[in-house]
């Protein structure tokens, strides 16, 4: 299985500077798919096959990010964090009392970014401890556990 990259600069600078509706959008894309990801890792999963495709599917977002909690997968922080942004991009796009995006404030919209953001960042940071990695911040880049022996 392909490893989930970390977001670079200017992947974050592209989040910052789009529109509030684009952003969110990504940002809960990756978030699904990196949820996806931690749980086809974790059970050591190489290919998509009917099998895999039912686990996934069959089981909503919330029931997949308590079962990563759970298992210790993903902290009480990350945790929080992921379902903080799943309930402002809920409470904008799934209700009927929901907000309207042109209408949100220059500060509620730095709000639902950074909620975007801190639940991609959560996601990828667990993805990195489940496949034993550390991220190198001057490199940035995924560097082995001494005891793990992958690079």
């Amino acid at each position: 299985m392909r490893p989930i990259e970390r977001p670079d600069d200017r992947e974050v600078a592209l989040l910052r500077k789009s529109r509030i509706a684009d952003s969110i959008l990504l940002s809960w894309g990756l978030t699904e798919l990196i949820v996806d990801g931690l749980i086809l890792t974790h059970f050591a999963v190489e290919k998509h096959d009917e099998a895999t495709k039912e686990f996934l599917t069959r089981r909503d977002f919330e029931t997949k990010v308590n079962f990563l909690s759970k298992m210790g997968i993903l902290t009480t922080e990350e945790t929080k964090r992921i379902k903080d942004f799943k309930k402002e991009r809920n409470s904008l796009f799934h209700s009927p009392k929901g907000g309207f995006l042109p209408l949100l404030s220059r500060e509620e919209r730095k709000i639902l970014r950074r909620l975007g953001e801190d639940s991609v960042r959560a996601g990828f940071y667990a993805y990195g401890r489940l496949r034993k990695n550390e991220l190198d911040e001057e490199s940035r880049d995924w560097v082995a556990h001494e005891s793990s022996g992958k690079r």
